[in-house]
């Protein structure tokens, strides 16, 4: 067998570029400190996680090609009537921006199910080299470190027999990981699409309050 035969890899119709704002700029705009920032809009979502330097990186999620797109936004100008549309809130640093939106590179969400994560007994796969998701669960490094968890605990178990090892320790984490991929998956949309509504805004601070 040889590890890393790839399931299925799907890429999302939206890319991403990010950017940055200085603790100068982050009071300019009266941003909470600590405090991670979301702007959801009908074709775009831009979120904001805090450093520990006062200042934010930012996460602009835009469709990557056709109509409305990142590749549509090719100029100061048209840059500046895109955030001028859908972030007014931010014209204070729309110039900064501008900038970063036009020359800071565009990256892809992939979602990365392999099968298997081993080859016989000399090789395995651990992490995203295995099973890649987008980072919309805030679990993806964590999955990591519990598949180290769960390797060593094998490693334990049957004292260095790779050939019982790696299919225990991929049966005992392909199952967790690809439910992790699919609620990854479903939460970018949570955010995207449904967290405008009414509805959505609803229940997290129904949610909170619980």
């Amino acid at each position: 067998k040889a590890a890393g035969k790839i399931e299925t890899i799907t890429y999302e119709s939206m890319g991403y570029k990010e950017l940055h704002i200085t603790k100068q700029q982050a009071k300019k705009l009266s941003l909470e400190l600590k405090k991670t920032h979301a702007w959801p809009r009908e074709e775009s979502l831009l979120l904001a996680f805090p450093n520990n330097d006062g200042s934010f990186t930012l996460m602009l999620n835009f469709n990557l090609e056709d109509k409305n797109s990142f590749a549509e936004l090719t100029t100061k100008q048209k840059v500046g009537d895109y955030l001028t549309k859908n972030f007014p809130d931010l014209t204070p640093i729309h110039t900064e921006l501008t900038e970063a939106i036009l020359h800071n590179p565009t990256g892809k969400f992939a979602t990365l199910l392999t099968t298997p994560w081993y080859s016989g007994d000399f090789a395995v796969l651990i992490g995203d080299a295995a099973h890649a998701c987008i980072p919309f669960y805030g679990q993806g490094t964590y999955a990591a470190f519990d598949d180290v968890m769960a390797f060593c605990k094998l490693l334990d178990e049957h004292n260095g027999n790779w050939g019982k090892i790696f299919p225990l320790y991929q049966e005992e984490r392909k199952k967790n990981t690809d439910i992790l991929a699919q609620l990854s998956r479903e939460n970018f949309q949570e955010l995207r699409d449904n967290s405008r509504s009414m509805h959505a805004i609803f229940k997290k601070k129904a949610d909170t309050l619980l």
